[in-house]
Order: C-alpha cells, then structure tokens, then sequence
C-alpha cells in the first residue's frame, strides 16, 4: 500500500490518492468515524520496523504530540507487533458527514 485512496462513501467513487505513506504496509483500515486510516507493518509478514502510522482523512499523519495517539511513532518500535486495527462501533454512533470541500 504506497497511496491510501480516497473514496466518496456515497457514490464509492474515488477522489484520489495520498502520498507514499507505508510502502511495507501489512493491515490497514478506515475508522469507525471515517475520520481516521490506520497503516500498520505487523510480524510474521515483516520482523523489523514494526508500527503503526494514523493518517486524518485528508491524508494528513496524525503524530506523537496529538492526544489521538497515546505513542510517539518516532520511539514507539515494538519488537513484534502482530495487529492493529481499530474496534467496530455500532451504527448510528458516528454520523455520516459529508467529505470536506478542498481548501
């Protein structure tokens, strides 16, 4: 996963693509909120630079001086990570917003 499309929930068209975000990518996955993107390098698949990156959805990474993450990614290196995905929330608990216009 080099680039994390973009895609209107409604129509399931896609907007477009951000960046070179995790070229080694193992799992990834949207929020419940459809505000976040996860990308993690897990083990068996990788054995070495293991972590997890959080992207907003405007492709924008989420860092260690956010109160969204509870670990700096520039230290936090687990010698063996094996998921990271985020927990299911039931329907109706996020609203579904419409994608922000570009600025």
């Amino acid at each position: 996963l080099k680039k994390i499309p973009q895609y209107n929930p409604s129509t399931g068209a896609v907007l477009g693509t951000t960046g070179n975000t995790a070229s080694c990518a193992v799992g990834y996955g949207w929020s419940p909120s459809s505000r976040y993107f996860l990308v993690s390098t897990t083990t068996p698949r990788m054995n070495v630079d293991n972590g997890v990156r959080l992207y907003k959805y405007n492709g924008l990474e989420v860092t260690g001086d956010s109160s969204l993450l509870s670990w700096n990614n520039d230290v936090f290196m687990p010698d063996q990570l094996l998921a990271a995905e985020f927990v299911p929330a039931p329907d109706g608990v996020y609203p579904d917003r419409p994608q922000t216009p570009p600025r």
